[in-house]
């Protein structure tokens, strides 16, 4: 959030500002049937896997459970194209504590345009 109100106030970074929710998909299933272990291997795999396909420059946070969030200094057009690679590096199989998981996830996308309103952090979340 901090980070994410820093890009909002700054007036040379302020031409866009992206923020990409993203919430899993049966990360419930993993943990009710192969353990806490497996859960946590999940969701470092996960971040793994979206640091793979966001690149340099890009923050991501777990703001808890099963939920992400990477902050971007991008349009509308490049969040979306992004959103895109993140939903197809998550939805491949999970081999995890010899069992194969699948999950997916549900994604927003949301971003502050030069010229609008600034938005509070919580705001664009």
């Amino acid at each position: 959030m901090e980070r994410l109100g820093e890009l909002l106030d700054d007036p040379v970074e302020r031409s866009e500002v992206a923020l990409i929710f993203v919430d899993l998909d049966r990360f419930k299933q993993v943990n009710d049937s192969s353990g806490h272990h497996a859960g946590d291997a999940l969701l470092r795999e996960v971040a793994a896997r979206i640091t793979g396909v966001t690149g340099p420059g890009r923050l991501l946070a777990r703001l808890g459970g099963d939920e992400f969030a990477v902050v971007a200094s991008a349009g509308i057009e490049e969040a979306t194209e992004l959103a895109g690679h993140v939903h197809d590096a998550l939805a491949r199989p999970y081999g995890l504590l010899d069992r194969v998981h699948q999950v997916g996830a549900s994604i927003g996308v949301a971003v502050a345009e030069p010229g609008e309103p600034r938005l509070a952090p919580k705001e664009l979340l």
